[in-house]
């Protein structure tokens, strides 16, 4: 019995043997699965990139061509020279106006009322001088002799207005003449070789001054006066 036993305990070993295995195989594969599941499920996908949808780019302007690859390139011709720096286009109203800015707005020009201005004021009339009277004189030697002579001056206002009167004698340089006395409502001074005889009081329009003197003289000859004034303007010598 014992011998039978140990056969049967020899016939079942490889066959436990085979069933270990493959269930070692069976577990094995369980657990590569199980592995391989957990790693799978965690993996972790890189980041999707959204990408926005850009705003529409404004179209060529009216007339414009696009640009065409597979067009032909034209070769470029010999041109004059231009100026280094290309003036610069004018940016049309429409490109550089705001898209905020505020509507066009509308200026009423209300003409402007000016006040008339003052007329203008006559200048100031120039005061008139009063008119100067006008006087006429007659120089005479009503008497001479050897050392001495008498001369009469008679001078008349021939204007409407009054005035004083001044009578001047100048006579020659070679001779001395010597004033003994005058007469007429006048008074005398000498200056050099002049003599001058001024009224003491207007004369009146149409008045006439008589006046005169008696003077000594260093020679025998008759002595006229070389110049004789009355207000300045020549007398009548006799």
């Amino acid at each position: 019995m014992g011998k039978h036993v140990a056969r049967d305990s020899a016939d079942l070993s490889p066959a436990r043997a085979r069933s270990s295995l493959v269930l070692g195989v069976v577990v094995a594969v369980l657990i590569g699965g199980a592995v391989w599941a957990v790693f799978h499920a965690r993996r972790v996908d890189p980041p999707m990139l959204i990408v926005q949808p850009a705003a529409a780019l404004p179209g060529p302007p009216d007339g414009a061509a696009l640009y065409d690859p597979a067009a032909p390139t034209a070769t470029p011709t010999t041109a004059p020279s231009r100026s280094a720096t290309p003036s610069s286009p004018s940016p049309s109203p429409s490109a550089t106006r705001p898209a905020s800015a505020s509507p066009a707005v509308t200026f009423t020009l209300s003409p402007v009322r000016v006040a008339p201005s003052a007329p203008p004021r006559p200048p100031s009339p120039t005061p008139v001088a009063p008119p100067q009277p006008v006087f006429t004189a007659r120089y005479s030697v009503s008497n001479a002799w050897f050392s001495g002579f008498r001369a009469d001056i008679d001078v008349t206002n021939r204007s409407r207005t009054a005035g004083r009167v001044e009578v001047q004698l100048t006579y020659p340089d070679d001779v001395r003449i010597t004033v003994r006395q005058y007469w007429g409502n006048v008074t005398a001074t000498a200056s050099g070789r002049t003599l001058t005889f001024t009224s003491n009081q207007p004369v009146s329009p149409g008045a006439t001054l008589r006046l005169g003197f008696q003077a000594d003289k260093n020679t025998r000859r008759q002595v006229n006066p070389t110049s004789c004034t009355v207000n300045g303007a020549r007398c009548e010598t006799f």
